[in-house]
């Protein structure tokens, strides 16, 4: 396994596994790097399901998406379990995570 190549976008399959988590890519796509649109069709996925079930946080100015999101990061929620899917909204994967995000930033 090489892992200097770089694919079509020009990433490396270290880069993706420093974004994502190597076991993560491991368990979702095996051996082979994702492509760009497998990473987009995977969050479409759990993002209708989780927005059916309202697990999405509104930003504010005390709570904007890049505090959210820096807070996400620093609990250890991988990015491939959150996504901002409007300017000002995040939908997160898994519930309990986004209960705790809801508490934390609530006013």
């Amino acid at each position: 396994m090489v892992l200097s190549s770089k694919d079509t976008w020009g990433r490396t399959r270290t880069q993706v596994w420093r974004i994502y988590s190597k076991e993560r890519c491991l368990k979702e796509w095996g051996d082979r790097l994702p492509d760009p649109k497998d990473i987009i069709e995977y969050k479409k996925n759990w993002v209708e399901k989780a927005w059916k079930s309202k697990q999405y946080i509104k930003c504010t100015p005390h709570a904007n998406t890049s505090k959210v999101t820096k807070w996400l990061r620093k609990y250890g929620t991988n990015r491939l379990d959150y996504d901002s899917v409007y300017r000002d909204t995040i939908v997160v994967r898994d519930p309990a995570t986004f209960v705790i995000m809801k508490l934390y930033f609530s006013e």
